[in-house]
């Protein structure tokens, strides 16, 4: 059986890195995820790569610095442990199913990542509303 990688962390715990590679994947499809519907609503008309390095560079390394460390706390606390991609394959390949708290799990991970880019990013191509006069 493979083992997945761990980094043992200073105070002797150790970190899922398969887990939270996963999870900051799942994180950053959740924020183009976010651009996908700015740019299909209308907000912006930029692509992805603008929208992250020219748009609001700002609001982008904010955001990515975010879902950085939301994957790394899951990752430490070993909240992100049911979504361990390996775990995921063992589970469906052995036992043709897999628990229900694995796609809560994907679910949070991909809300997460969208919430966030909202939250943060929300400046970086929001249109200047036209006032209108009674």
């Amino acid at each position: 059986m493979e083992q997945a990688s761990t980094v043992v962390a200073p105070m002797g715990d150790s970190i899922n890195l398969n887990a939270f590679a996963f999870v900051l994947v799942l994180m950053l499809i959740g924020a183009a995820i976010h651009w996908i519907k700015l740019r299909h609503s209308g907000r912006t008309s930029s692509t992805l790569l603008e929208y992250i390095f020219t748009d609001n560079p700002a609001a982008s390394v904010k955001s990515g610095g975010s879902i950085f460390a939301v994957a790394a706390m899951a990752a430490g606390t070993g909240v992100s442990d049911w979504i361990d991609p390996v775990l995921l394959w063992n589970l469906a390949v052995t036992t043709h199913t897999m628990p229900s708290i694995c796609f809560f799990g994907i679910g949070a991970a991909l809300a997460g990542g969208y919430m966030l880019d909202s939250g943060v990013n929300a400046t970086a191509s929001a249109k200047p509303v036209e006032e209108t006069k009674l």
